[in-house]
């Protein structure tokens, strides 16, 4: 049996073990990392995805987190920066 971060790997037509995850994507979906490692990850492991539409604004970025629960967040170096630094 194919076993992956400790559990079973669901075949074809089993259901996915329930995740409360939610994961907040703020960075551009043409960014391979992005989509790949946390979008396709994200949909992998059965999280809700958050899509953060428009030009990032580090306050909108944490009031969305706040609003939504987000348990999640694969930020770029720059962004990371700019959230830390934030006043809110």
């Amino acid at each position: 049996a194919l076993v992956a971060m400790g559990g079973k790997v669901p075949g074809a037509g089993d259901f996915l073990p329930p995740n409360d995850g939610v994961q907040l994507v703020t960075a551009p979906l043409f960014h391979v990392a992005m989509l790949i490692s946390v979008v396709l990850g994200g949909i992998g492991n059965g999280s809700a995805m958050v899509l953060m539409r428009g030009r990032f604004d580090e306050e909108a970025a944490i009031r969305l987190v706040e609003k939504e629960k987000v348990s999640r967040w694969s930020l770029l170096g720059s962004v990371a920066a700019r959230v830390a630094s934030s006043p809110t």
